[in-house]
């Protein structure tokens, strides 16, 4: 069963700022207009805004796209913006069809265009002092740290058989985890965490607590 319960932070809180400050050193944070085209693909953010600035003579800037778990970890992945005019906006399509990306500028991060395994920074915060939670996020580390030792690629990638062999450990405990935290955690009433648009409690619950509880 997939889950995806991080989204877009609804306002900026002063958490997402202190945190931006802590992991950015910089705590102006804004929503970004997501402005996709149609040569544009997902997870290439980075050649994204450096043809897009290219074209229209702007500037690639660097940062962090921040994303939510409410009550459980705040994401601040890697991400590329293009500024024009003093105005950021985004061209690399959602996944999820956000219209908006909330994005902090990180003047730290470098990304070599040359280089094939080259990734933007990624990191993750707890808000939830659940021992699950930080088993999530210890695991979820790993699992960046095998695959950032290879090219990012839309036709999968050829690992080594060590590195194959944990990953598929590593992401079946990832699955095992992350429904952990969704069960202790994700509110009854709202919606569930697999998209069905059904209420937690009358969707995915009822079998988690027959495993879990």
């Amino acid at each position: 069963m997939a889950f995806s319960p991080t989204v877009v932070p609804s306002f900026i809180s002063p958490e997402i700022k202190k945190i931006c400050l802590n992991i950015a050193d910089n705590d102006r944070v804004q929503f970004v207009d997501i402005e996709p085209r149609a040569k544009y693909t997902p997870n290439k953010c980075a050649y994204n805004a450096k043809d897009e600035a290219e074209t229209v003579g702007g500037e690639v800037v660097f940062g962090r796209a921040i994303f939510l778990w409410d009550k459980v970890m705040f994401d601040l992945i890697g991400h590329a913006v293009v500024e024009k005019d003093r105005r950021y906006y985004c061209v690399t399509p959602s996944k999820m069809g956000d219209q908006k990306v909330l994005f902090v500028p990180d003047p730290s991060i470098r990304f070599d265009f040359d280089n094939p395994n080259s990734r933007l920074p990624s990191c993750e915060v707890a808000i939830s002092k659940k021992p699950e939670v930080q088993k999530l996020l210890n695991v979820r580390e790993d699992i960046r740290n095998i695959k950032i030792k290879y090219p990012v690629s839309s036709n999968g990638v050829l690992l080594s058989p060590a590195d194959a062999q944990a990953l598929s450990v590593l992401e079946r405990q990832q699955t095992d985890l992350l429904s952990r935290v969704i069960y202790a955690l994700h509110p009854l009433k709202a919606k569930c965490a697999c998209g069905s648009a059904k209420q937690f409690k009358k969707c995915c619950r009822p079998h988690m607590q027959r495993v879990y509880g």
